[in-house]
Order: structure tokens, then sequence, then C-alpha cells
């Protein structure tokens, strides 16, 4: 094992770390920047080219994460980054670690002695030999924290389902035009994971002697279906003002429920009445919007 140091040796002992022989005797302190080499003359260096960076931190990058690609150029000492989110600077490479892969799979620690940056290209000026086509690198970094807006002072958080982002477009749910007296059709709206909702609902009966009923209902039973009423609760007042009739005109309007509901499923039902004459002639659409 070699020592150097950048400070001269001093009587004051007692401030400096002190080197001890087989028998325990102190021999040797020494005071100042300590490099240790080891058996092959290349210096040991927890960040660098002794030791080896670990991943795994948010600050820390590496191509072996997946967080960026990082080439070599044959018969140079450069290697070209590219992907990173961040403008690449030698203090990121400085504190990390460069590892060099022969074809052969043998690994070599680099040199980080001495290190430029340019436009994401490492120069590292004391490595010994250039690269080959064949060689590959892992480089790991140490840069912005990957989780933290500087300007916000604040972690950030990916929300993969928004709010805003959960609702739907609007649905036919209904589109059926001159139906036969005493027909009754049934609706179901599934309104899992809502809250809120709009009816829009327009109806026509060309005469008195036609006439069309619109009612809304709400249930949090799963056995509740179309066939019936049974198992639903009337909405009609609460939301449409009471049952829609309509007869010998048209009707149009929109019922927003901004209250929030979250129920199971809704249902719109529709009744016809038609009195005389050869043939009914109505009609009914309604159109539903759900959000969160």
């Amino acid at each position: 094992m070699s020592i150097t140091t950048n400070k001269r040796m001093t009587h004051k002992a007692k401030d400096y770390a002190y080197f001890w022989n087989e028998d325990g005797e102190a021999r040797q302190n020494v005071e100042g920047s300590v490099q240790i080499f080891d058996s092959d003359g290349d210096v040991i260096d927890s960040f660098g080219s002794g030791g080896g960076a670990g991943g795994g931190g948010n600050n820390t990058w590496s191509n072996a994460q997946g967080d960026f690609t990082a080439s070599v150029t044959a018969s140079t000492k450069n290697i070209t980054i590219t992907g990173l989110p961040f403008t690449l600077e030698a203090k990121h490479v400085v504190l990390g670690s460069v590892k060099k892969v022969d074809s052969s799979g043998n690994v070599t620690n680099l040199d980080l002695g001495n290190v430029t940056v340019s436009a994401g290209v490492i120069t590292l000026g004391d490595i010994d030999d250039d690269f080959v086509a064949t060689d590959s690198v892992v480089v790991t970094l140490f840069g912005p924290d990957k989780a933290y807006d500087g300007s916000l002072d604040q972690q950030l958080v990916n929300v993969q389902n928004p709010v805003y982002a959960h609702y739907t477009s609007p649905e036919h749910l209904i589109d059926e035009e001159d139906q036969a007296d005493s027909t009754v059709n049934r609706y179901v709206v599934p309104f899992e994971g809502y809250s809120y909702a709009s009816f829009h609902i327009k109806t026509f009966a060309d005469t008195a002697d036609d006439s069309i009923d619109v009612d809304l209902y709400y249930t949090n039973n799963e056995d509740a279906s179309d066939a019936s009423d049974t198992d639903w609760i009337s909405a009609s007042a609460d939301v449409l003002g009471g049952t829609i009739t309509t007869s010998n005109t048209t009707d149009e309007n929109m019922y927003i429920v901004d209250t929030p509901t979250p129920i199971l499923k809704w249902m719109v039902k529709v009744s016809y009445t038609y009195g005389g004459g050869s043939s009914a002639n109505n009609s009914c659409d309604v159109y539903v919007k759900k959000s969160s």
C-alpha cells in the first residue's frame, strides 16, 4: 500500500491519523488528503475508480437503471450520454463511477481523476487506453433529485388516475321513436366511481293522444335490474322536479346532479301512452355524462 499526502509531518500528532505496525506501535501520522493505491497502482476511491457507486437513490442516475443511454466512441476517451432530463456537468460525474466492460467480460473501474463534459460528452482524460468499438460502459451519476421540484420546493407526485381525467363523454343512452301504447322501457346507467351526472332529456309527442312519461331511479342494490322497478328508489322529485310528462309538444331540458352522489347505478324509465289514430308519433332521446 502506498500513501501520499499534501501536508508535511509535524509534532501535533493528536489531530492526525495514525498508522500502526504489527506490534501495535504508532509508526506514522499524517495530515491532509490521503490517497490509497491497490496492488496494481490504481487509486482506491469510494466514489470513483476503486470503489464504484451503487444505485437506487433519488439522486442516483445510471444507464444500468435505464435513466439514460451511454455510448463509447472508439479510438477516443469519450462517452456520449443521451436521454437525461438535466444538463450534464462534470460535477455529476466525479462523485459517481464509470465501469468498462470489454468484449471478454472483463470489468475495469475507470479513473475519474480528470473529467471534462461538453454537450453531453464525457471525456476521461486519465484513463490509460482509448475505447474500442466492442467496449461498453456502466455509468453512475449523481444529479438532481428525481422526485423533487426545486422551483416549487416540494416532492413530485404522479397520480395515475387524477380526478380531472375521471369523466365520460356524453352517452346517447336512449334513442327511440313511435313506441306503441303501454310500452315501458328501462335503461340502466352504471355509476360506480362517479359522483356527478347530467341528464339531457328530449321528448316529443305529436298529438294530445300521445303521451310520454320519464322517471329517474337510483340504487345500491346489485340485484336491481331493468326488468322492473323493484329494488330501485325514485329520484324523479330530487333530480327532475317530478315525472317529466310530454303531450302534444316537445320538451327538452338538462338536469344536473351537482351534489356528490356516490351510488351504484341510475335507471331511466320511459312510459308511452297512445290513445287514438292509426299509429303513434313520439320520440325520446336521453344523453348522459358522468364525472368524479
